[in-house]
């Protein structure tokens, strides 16, 4: 079988707001990534940036900070199933492994589970990539 191509992902992460005395704050990231599936692991790749925008008595400050590239090696058998949600409008790609800290390091993840948004385009690589996880 050819190899699957790699799925394009966004990852959700809240953003943090702060009103104070000296002014407001609010910070606020994107993250995208790859999702690879290959034989005996899947490989996660994601980088991002985090912006924060601060308002004080001194004025309005911008800062768009670059996230480095990382990537999260899971061993294959340490997921335990994949599967899409959201229908049509919201689809994401959930993956649920085996134990708590298979996804540590993901932004996101949370208690052995990996939530990625992908786009609709995508759909068909998300249920190949599905399908083979839970074969």
């Amino acid at each position: 079988m050819p190899p699957i191509e790699p799925l394009p992902f966004r990852i959700a992460v809240p953003g943090r707001d702060k009103l104070g005395l000296d002014g407001a704050r609010s910070v606020s990231w994107k993250i995208t990534g790859l999702l690879h599936h290959e034989v005996t692991q899947l490989a996660i790749e994601w980088e991002g940036m985090r912006t924060t925008e601060s308002v004080t008595l001194a004025g309005v400050i911008d800062k768009v900070d670059p996230m480095p590239a990382e990537v999260l090696e899971v061993p294959i058998e340490l997921v335990a199933e994949a599967w899409l949600s959201g229908g049509w409008w919201w689809p994401r790609f959930i993956l649920r492994g085996r134990r708590l800290d298979v996804f540590d390091g993901l932004p996101g993840a949370l208690a052995g589970r990996a939530v990625l948004r992908i786009e609709r385009r995508h759909r068909d690589i998300a249920h190949a990539i599905a399908a083979e996880i839970n074969r």
